[in-house]
């Protein structure tokens, strides 16, 4: 089938921002190939060459003993290296991604219900508007972290005019084997650059893994709804409104529409796990890291105010991006406890027999909660969260 988002029932202001995104970063899967393969290498390249740069003075300051040096950019290269983890995935499951796609268009062209489709545009809404925020938040800490160092310069050379020399120093430190003074502006422009290409890379992946999850969250709340429907025939019938025969068949064709959307939900968590899962799991584990390792930097440059603040925007990145990797996964957790709730709580002891065994194949599928986990290791989730949390924040012994 012919994928587009221009479609009147597909709801483009929530979703055409994973399509501009994707085609930005060479992963949409409905684009032309070429043109995907020639964004994609040059993606890698560029992250390629931020590793590169970084290694180089790395080992050069690890020679010098300047450990917070070598501490900052090993966190840089772990960040850069989990980027480049989300590129290799994207591109292994692009298969997967665009069946996904596909099935998530039919299901808003084939919703005609008004209820549905309002739930559907209101979980969509509420995935864009919370990365748009996450993304203002990340690149204004990303603006701040590289510009605080040429706001010092300039608020030292207001306070002393009579300053005759300003050290510049570029907002991480990388090797380019050229006078990184006297080109420091060209220098400084360049690698603003390339940082924002990488966090078009970030905001892709997570951009496309809130909606996937949202979609589904938002499945979870039609086949709620589709439950509920059912104590409203049920009284119509006691009500002597409607025939128990006649409306046995409405219950039964309900039960039939929702036992089928259930089915694909739990198809749609399988390819959230098999896309995401791997990724996630060396995010997380590095992220653990990151976490001490940024703290050590705060603790041994709490006499530089400039770098202090400079670590501590990279420790508040850090802590809101672990958030974000989490939360949808307790959605998804959420969403299946209350399907669950919502079944046990019908009327389904005055259903047909027919109408309560299909019923309860949906219930004995919602006993257990669904989840998102990074490839089985970890199950996305508050819990985990907070776990990993204390464990990350415990990794500050190993760099001190």
């Amino acid at each position: 089938m012919i994928f587009s988002f221009k479609d009147k029932f597909f709801p483009y202001y929530a979703w055409q921002t994973v399509t501009v995104l994707e085609k930005a970063a060479g992963w949409w899967p409905f684009q032309n190939r070429t043109k995907n393969m020639t964004l994609r290498l040059m993606h890698f390249g560029n992250l390629l060459l931020i590793i590169i740069m970084c290694s180089v003075r790395l080992f050069q300051e690890y020679k010098q003993k300047k450990l917070y040096i070598v501490v900052e950019n090993t966190v840089i290269l772990v960040m850069i290296i989990c980027t480049k983890m989300k590129v290799i995935m994207f591109f292994i499951n692009e298969k997967q991604r665009k069946i996904f796609y596909e099935n998530v268009l039919i299901h808003w062209k084939d919703t005609n219900d008004e209820e549905e489709m309002m739930i559907l545009k209101q979980y969509a809404k509420l995935g864009l508007k919370t990365i748009i925020n996450y993304a203002i938040f990340l690149v204004s800490v990303n603006i701040l972290f590289q510009g605080v160092p040429v706001l010092s310069d300039v608020i030292n050379y207001l306070n002393d005019p009579n300053i005759t020399y300003l050290k510049k120093e570029l907002p991480i430190y990388i090797e380019v084997y050229i006078d990184q003074e006297k080109y420091f502006y060209q220098l400084y422009v360049v690698l603003f650059f390339m940082t924002c290409a990488a966090l078009l890379l970030a905001f892709s992946h997570e951009l496309t893994f809130f909606q996937s999850v949202q979609h589904i969250n938002a499945m979870f709340k039609i086949i709620e709804i589709r439950i509920i429907r059912l104590s409203k025939i049920v009284k119509r019938t006691e009500c002597g409104l409607d025939t128990f025969k006649e409306a046995d068949r409405k219950i039964f064709v309900c039960i039939s529409r929702a036992v089928d959307l259930h089915n694909a939900v739990l198809n749609n968590i399988k390819f959230i796990n098999s896309s995401f899962g791997a990724t996630y799991l060396v995010v997380l584990l590095f992220n653990c890291l990151i976490f001490g390792a940024s703290l050590f930097l705060i603790f041994n440059n709490s006499d530089q105010k400039i770098h202090l603040i400079r670590y501590g925007l990279v420790f508040l990145g850090l802590s809101v991006h672990f958030f974000i990797i989490f939360w949808p996964g307790q959605k998804i957790m959420d969403g299946s406890e209350s399907l669950f709730n919502v079944c046990c709580s019908c009327d389904w002891y005055k259903l047909s027999k027919r109408s309560k065994n299909l019923l309860r194949i949906m219930m004995l599928k919602s006993v257990m909660q669904c989840q998102i986990t990074a490839s089985g290791m970890f199950v996305l989730s508050f819990e985990t969260y907070v776990k990993l949390f204390k464990t990350g924040l415990s990794f500050v012994a190993v760099f001190s």
